[in-house]
């Protein structure tokens, strides 16, 4: 089992190192599974998951609405909610 981490100062804003800490992770992982809070979850940092074939495990927001095919969101099946 591998982690990666970035040590900054107390006032850095951590959103901004997940993108980064995934593209360097993907350097030398393969088909592996990226595990963070609810804070992460957006389309973007879903998207860098994905195009580091890796797995997220990223909790939905309560308020997540299901894309449909049609481009409108339609409230959650199944999304797991904290």
């Amino acid at each position: 089992m591998q982690f990666r981490m970035d040590v900054r100062g107390w006032t850095a804003n951590d959103t901004t190192y997940f993108i980064p800490l995934v593209e360097r992770a993907a350097e030398n992982i393969r088909g592996w599974e990226v595990a963070a809070d609810i804070v992460y979850l957006s389309r973007k940092n879903l998207n860098a998951v994905e195009t580091a074939s890796a797995m997220p495990f990223i909790p939905f927001k309560s308020n997540t609405l299901e894309p449909t095919e049609v481009g409108t969101n339609v409230p959650p099946v199944h999304a797991q909610t904290r």
